[in-house]
């Protein structure tokens, strides 16, 4: 009897921690190092990963939620990440529009990346050792915001823009980098560390809109500097794969899994076992009511239901 006991107790310690609510996030970084010291190595280095016809030219967030509330369409698992309609075109556009550096704002067409596509894409960069994963433990509520964060970015056709300097929080679109530091923000209450994150001031007159303004290629590959005497700017900032890459390597030197913890208040990360780490996540309300959304894009019920059934974890 004491040994099916000790049985059970395994059996449901086991399914508690399958049942754990977390955030997953991906980041898969491009081949070659993407460098933002200026203009032009950002250009050059950008150029060189585009060449190859790779599935993540400039790296890549995947995000994956595990909750055990379900939405009142009884979604409780997610993967999915941003990403272009098409690649080639938005690569088309930048070059033909001569945006310059305007394609770190253009909206280009976007979409949610499907659970099928992005497990493919994961196991690709695992093979690759391009692939490190962080696992953020949250409560039950924390969880279910990040959902219902989700089912707000469908509603709301969300999805349909891809590009940076957008208030993504808000459902005006964004990035790979900006969906995940979206989610992450709703789940912990907290930004993402700014070690992550590249802060720039992007030169106007670098700035292409596809319309009136016009920068070559060329011009951006003769700066040097991002700040000019006498130009003005745009503050920008993004989440960057290799940053993150580089982040985690200073925390955990061979392994590719890391259990993030700064989100947890008064918690002692050098006594902690991954049980523990959760069993505190699971006591900490820290995300707070999702903010409106201020954006809209076209969508229809049968395009949502879709999007639902792409993403969906099974």
């Amino acid at each position: 009897m004491k040994f099916r006991a000790f049985i059970l107790t395994i059996l449901f310690l086991k399914c508690s921690l399958l049942q754990a609510d977390e955030l997953k996030i991906y980041v898969i970084k491009p081949r070659i190092k993407i460098n933002w010291s200026s203009p032009a190595t950002l250009g050059i280095t950008s150029a060189l990963n585009s060449l190859r016809k790779d599935y993540a030219p400039i790296g890549h967030f995947a995000v994956e939620l595990n909750c055990s509330q379900t939405l009142s369409n009884g979604v409780s698992k997610v993967l999915t990440g941003m990403e272009r309609v098409s690649k080639k075109e938005s690569k088309r556009i930048t070059l033909k529009e001569k945006l310059g550096l305007g394609s770190l704002f253009y909206p280009f067409r976007g979409a949610l990346t499907t659970a099928k596509l992005s497990k493919w894409e994961i196991e690709k960069a695992t093979k690759q050792k391009r692939l490190r994963t962080i696992i953020i433990p949250v409560s039950k509520v924390d969880c279910h915001r990040g959902l219902l964060f989700v089912e707000k970015w469908i509603q709301h056709g969300s999805y349909n823009i891809y590009g940076g300097g957008r208030d993504s929080l808000r459902g005006e679109g964004g990035g790979c980098a900006h969906f995940m530091s979206s989610i992450f923000k709703v789940v912990t209450g907290k930004l993402p560390p700014k070690e992550w994150s590249v802060h720039l001031n992007v030169p106007k007159d670098l700035i292409g809109d596809g319309d009136k303004v016009r920068v070559p290629f060329t011009r951006i590959l003769t700066r040097f500097r991002w700040v000019k005497k006498g130009v003005e700017t745009v503050p920008y900032e993004i989440a960057d794969t290799n940053t993150v890459h580089k982040w985690l390597k200073k925390r955990v030197k061979k392994e590719k899994v890391y259990y993030y913890t700064d989100h947890l208040p008064n918690f002692d990360r050098e006594n902690s076992t991954i049980e523990s780490i959760k069993e505190a996540a699971e006591v900490s309300e820290l995300s707070k009511p999702l903010e409106p959304f201020l954006f809209q894009q076209e969508t229809s019920p049968e395009i949502e239901a879709a999007v639902w059934e792409s993403i969906i974890l099974k």
